[in-house]
C-alpha cells in the first residue's frame, strides 16, 4: 500500500541531502542505486538498517521511491529513485552546496 506524502515542512539532515544528490546522479551507467550502494557512498560504516530508515523517511515525504528489485551481489536488492518532488527540492542545493 502506497501512503500519500507527508505535508509537514521538511528539515533535512546532511545525510538525507547527500542521499538525494546521489540518487539524482544515479550510477555511471544510468542505472538506479541499491541500498548498499547508497550506504557505502553516503554513510560508510553505518548499518544497512540505518540507511533503510533514512530511505523510508524520505519515501514518507514523497522524495524517493522504490523502483522494484534486481539481483545484485547474489541478493534481490531494492532499487531507489528520486521523485519529481525530490528533484525540485534538491536541485537548488546542487548549485549552492553550503545550504542545507
Amino acid at each position: 500500500m502506497k501512503l500519500p506524502p507527508k505535508t509537514q515542512p521538511l528539515r533535512m539532515t546532511s545525510k538525507q541531502v547527500a542521499v538525494l544528490k546521489l540518487l539524482l546522479k544515479r550510477n555511471t551507467d544510468g542505472s538506479l542505486l541499491d541500498i548498499l550502494q547508497i550506504r557505502d557512498a553516503v554513510a560508510p560504516g553505518t548499518t544497512r538498517g540505518a540507511t533503510l530508515c533514512t530511505m523510508r523517511h524520505l519515501a514518507a515525504h514523497g522524495l524517493v521511491e522504490e523502483q522494484g528489485r534486481e539481483a545484485r551481489r547474489g541478493q534481490a536488492m531494492r532499487l531507489y529513485a528520486i521523485t519529481e518532488l525530490g528533484m525540485k527540492l534538491i536541485r537548488p542545493l546542487m548549485r549552492s552546496p553550503e545550504k542545507v
